[in-house]
Parts: C-alpha cells; sequence; structure tokens
C-alpha cells in the first residue's frame, strides 16, 4: 500500500528509490512493507498482574488487566486472551491467598511477642505486689502485734489480686492460694508469717 511519510528521507537514504524520487523531499511516497509480529513480554506482565506491585505507601496494590496493558502498549483483548489461556485469575486469588496468610502469621508473631512482654511487665508487677504484702505480715510478726482488721482485709485483697496477676501471666488461671504469698521464680510459693489473731 502507498501511503504519504513525512520527514523520512534520512532513513532511507540507502533504500533503492525509483528514479523519479528524491531522498531529500520533505514529503513523499513510500511502499510499506508489512512489519514483524511485535513480542511482548508476557512473562513480566503475568508476573505484575498476578503478583501485583508495591505502592508509593508501601502497600500492595493489584492493577486491573487494563493497567498492565496500557503499561506495557498491549491490546486489552490480547492479555484477557493470554490470562484466560494461562489461568491468571486463578494463579492471582492463590497468590493473594498466600500474601494475606503471610501477613496474618507476621502479625500473629508481633502479637505473640507483645503478649509476652506485657505477661512479664504483669509477672513482675505480681512479685513486687507480693513482696510488698509479705513485708507487712513480717513486720506485724516481728513486732508480734495483730493487724487491725481493716489492714488486714486489705492486704488479703492485694495479696489475693497479685496471685492472680501472677498466675494469670504464667498461663494458669487457678486462683487458690491462701496466707502471704511471694514469687519465687515461676511459681507462687505460700509463706504464713503469721495468724490473723496474731499468734505465732
Amino acid at each position: 500500500m502507498l501511503v504519504a511519510y513525512p520527514k523520512a528521507a534520512n532513513l532511507l537514504r540507502n533504500f533503492p528509490l525509483p528514479l523519479n524520487f528524491s531522498v531529500d523531499k520533505v514529503t513523499f511516497l513510500v511502499l510499506m512493507y508489512p512489519m514483524g509480529k511485535i513480542r511482548h513480554d508476557w512473562p513480566a506482565i503475568k508476573a505484575e498482574y498476578v503478583e501485583g506491585g508495591i505502592d508509593e505507601k508501601g502497600n500492595r496494590a493489584w492493577p486491573s488487566m487494563e493497567d498492565v496493558a496500557q503499561k506495557y502498549g498491549v491490546r486489552g483483548p490480547s492479555v484477557r486472551r493470554e490470562a484466560a489461556k494461562g489461568g491468571w485469575l486463578q494463579q492471582r486469588a492463590s497468590f493473594v491467598t498466600k500474601v494475606e496468610q503471610a501477613r496474618k502469621e507476621q502479625k500473629s508473631d508481633e502479637l505473640a511477642g507483645k503478649a509476652a512482654e506485657f505477661d512479664i511487665k504483669c509477672l513482675k508487677v505480681a512479685e513486687a505486689g507480693l513482696s510488698h504484702v509479705a513485708r507487712h505480715y513480717q513486720l506485724a510478726a516481728e513486732a508480734k502485734k495483730p493487724l487491725p482488721a481493716g489492714e488486714l482485709a486489705q492486704l488479703s485483697a492485694a495479696q489475693k489480686n497479685y496471685q492472680q496477676i501472677g498466675r494469670l501471666a504464667l498461663g494458669d488461671s487457678t486462683e487458690k492460694v491462701d496466707g502471704a504469698g511471694t514469687m519465687v521464680g515461676n511459681k507462687i510459693e505460700v509463706v504464713f508469717v503469721n495468724s490473723p489473731n496474731g499468734s505465732d
């Protein structure tokens, strides 16, 4: 087919032309030969559609077929045809599931680490609290004076609370401990320092 091809003189200086053609003319008729088949980078196109990419905010984004077609200069129908032939939709769904599973596992690991740190802090609070309660009992025993009923009730309530905190931090939900408690290693040791009536 003969078509107008402007400003192509430099491209065809070595191209054999009829005598009545001049390569110095700005516009002339050129015989256009059929071009070879355009090769597209289908592996890259598929990878971008199936696996997505990281956007400017650091999040994974999933482009549409129209997006990848426009980016790689491919016709939309060609992309959809390759996607159907290669099962891109199924592969993308599988990849999304794997990404979500990995994200959940990472989040679970992070939460587990934070939970462990929190349990350690709670355990230290329980240790300090029980030591404080035990110290009150010890002072009363050394002075051989009974604790006032009000103070005794407060110490007993505080002791129970600290015991619960410590046991929960250790993963034990049982709550039965009597007397003054102190934390020893990973166990709660019950120490009877003084009876409620002040006798040894």
